[in-house]
């Protein structure tokens, strides 16, 4: 008599429970990559904000040293270049988009603000506080607050670029400074 094989033939496979168990482990690491990767993005959001902002700035403070006329006359020649962040309620992102944008304008001899020659708008899910301009005078006499008002003072400051609002509990600040001279030093995500 032939015995059955009927004990083998679930020998191969898995069992409702095992694929259970199986599924509920690869849901939770999906949930909690996702959550890592959205924390890696507005983290990122922040740090590309910000290099935009350190970029502007040594374009205003280079052309200023170098002695780029931009959109001046040549007769009534150049005294600086200012760089300049400002909010836009209206931005390319659409009707009704904020952002912060940021503008290098050669300021000419007779101190009129010529058009600016580089501009850049911000991610629109990062704000910034603090926002102001410096003013970078030709050939190596520094940053000052507001030519041709005050030639010689400037006033340091600190800005924070976070994402979304300002002060929020999720949000993730990055505060760094404007030296004098019109020099910015590295910062760091704030707790």
């Amino acid at each position: 008599m032939k015995k059955s094989n009927r004990t083998n033939s679930f020998k191969y496979g898995f069992t409702l429970i095992e694929l259970m168990v199986a599924i509920g482990i690869v849901l939770f690491l999906l949930t909690y990559s996702l959550a890592s990767f959205k924390n890696f993005q507005k983290r990122q959001a922040v740090l590309g904000a910000v290099q935009q902002y350190y970029s502007m700035v040594e374009i205003a403070r280079s052309s200023a040293i170098s002695g780029k006329l931009g959109n001046c006359p040549s007769l009534t020649g150049l005294s600086g270049h200012r760089f300049q962040a400002t909010y836009n309620a209206n931005c390319s992102c659409g009707v009704g988009c904020g952002c912060i944008v940021l503008t290098v304008s050669p300021i000419c001899g007779d101190f009129s603000i010529a058009t600016a020659v580089e501009t850049t708008e911000l991610n629109p899910a990062v704000e910034m506080d603090n926002l102001r301009g410096v003013d970078f005078q030709v050939l190596y006499r520094g940053a000052v607050d507001n030519l041709p008002v005050d030639d010689t003072t400037f006033t340091p400051y600190t800005v924070t670029a976070s994402y979304g609002t300002l002060g929020s509990t999720d949000d993730y600040a990055y505060e760094f400074d404007i030296e004098d001279g019109g020099f910015t030093t590295e910062g760091d995500f704030t707790p």
